[in-house]
């Protein structure tokens, strides 16, 4: 079956409409932009082609609208392979999709670019020779094939020291290992789950958390591709906390279908963990934006850590790295966090700012650390630029051993 043929409960009904809409706006906003970089393509490479081709040839207006259109619902493709269509039947629908959707960004930015540069010589009457046009092309086109490499190079291991201040002896050398956005769906798939699952458990942490967006769609068109993540475990075990992208798909389902396979959902609670004989507590929250999408679920820190004790080391599993400012507020030791992805790809990385004041890596927020995961996979153009996919080894280490 292509489609998921379970009629969507109330709660799902939300997350629902809020992907029609936004498959409505981004195909309309797409399709003036697909528009606009055909005319610059046009201009760009026609006057090279008829000089060396004698090409006489000019796409009329309609065939410009014809052709952006199509690009556009092409596009847009990507959007609806997990939530509506099986990825593994339509897996090379979303790779043609994803890709095109990264190369069209990198052009778009780049042909734009040097027509702002073409406009404001023109006004200093000194006009860019028209041989130099298809150099814009070239540089997203390269651009994007390096992108593309290193997305499906295999996630680098990070292995991280911390030094909290309020680390016991007795937990130095404590091992957590942090997988976070692997977006299991429409191009990443069991393969690449399995060699993350497999370069996981060659570490041997001693903990193993997962801070979100596994998923991207439904589990019954994604159950087979996420299969390996219930091979994962650890002495003090396996936790998940539910990021955006669990909410787009449907989170009630997710949490139940991960929870009966074995992993621990922390929802707004809290757990008491023990290393070396000295008590630690794990504290997770629903993701920040979970009540846009859920009318039952919200990002609860006070429910959390109501059962918490002020004087034990505390460890926040918290999706988007903003929540570190009422956790450093509440005493949290160490916040691990992901959803940025690092920007992903240059130049978008720097808009990362936008929404987020902790784009990747380690920050110290208060008397709180804060380490933010650029994500195990990627979403949506399967490219890195500037970005690298990571398995994140965290060893935390007590001030006065470091010392």
């Amino acid at each position: 079956m292509f489609w998921a043929g379970d009629k969507p409960a109330p709660e799902d009904f939300v997350p629902l409409l809020m992907t029609l809409v936004f498959l409505s706006v981004v195909l309309s906003a797409s399709l003036g932009l697909h528009y606009y970089l055909l005319t610059r393509l046009e201009a760009l490479l026609l006057p090279t082609l008829r000089a060396s081709l004698d090409i006489t040839w000019i796409p009329s207006s309609t065939q410009r609208w014809s052709a952006a259109t199509a690009l556009a619902i092409g596009m847009c493709c990507y959007f609806v392979i997990g939530k509506f269509l099986s990825p593994q039947r339509f897996r090379w629908l979303a790779w043609a999709s994803s890709i095109w959707m990264g190369f069209f960004a990198l052009l778009l930015v780049w042909t734009s670019g040097y027509h702002l540069l073409e406009l404001g010589l023109s006004h200093l009457n000194h006009p860019l020779p028209t041989e130099l046009g298809p150099l814009p092309i070239a540089g997203g086109l390269v651009m994007g094939f390096i992108g593309l490499r290193n997305a499906r190079r295999p996630p680098a291991l990070h292995q991280v020291t911390l030094h909290p201040e309020r680390l016991p002896k007795d937990l130095d050398g404590l091992r957590i290992v942090q997988l976070s956005d692997i977006h299991v769906g429409p191009t990443i798939g069991h393969s690449y789950l399995k060699d993350v699952v497999d370069r996981t458990l060659a570490q041997r942490p001693d903990l193993i958390v997962i801070t979100g967006d596994l998923v991207d769609g439904e589990v019954s068109l994604l159950a087979d591709d996420v299969a390996p993540i219930f091979e994962l475990s650890a002495p003090l075990g396996v936790y998940f906390i539910t990021g955006n992208h669990e909410f787009i798909s449907g989170a009630d389902s997710w949490v139940k279908h991960l929870r009966e396979r074995g992993i621990t959902i922390l929802e707004n609670a809290s757990t008491a963990l023990e290393y070396n004989g000295t008590p630690f507590q794990l504290v997770g929250v629903e993701d920040w934006d979970s009540a846009r999408f859920h009318p039952r679920r919200s990002q609860n820190l006070n429910k959390a850590m109501k059962d918490c004790s002020e004087q034990v080391f505390t460890v926040l599993l918290a999706h988007q790295p903003k929540a570190i400012q009422e956790a450093s507020e509440k005493g949290v030791d160490l916040q691990l966090s992901g959803h940025t992805h690092g920007g992903q790809f240059a130049p978008f990385s720097s808009l990362v700012v936008l929404d987020q004041p902790y784009r990747s890596g380690l920050y110290t927020v208060g008397n709180s650390l804060l380490y933010v995961n650029e994500g195990t996979g990627y979403w949506g153009p399967p490219l890195r630029i500037g970005t690298r996919s990571e398995i994140t080894e965290l060893t935390l280490r007590a001030p006065a051993v470091a010392s």
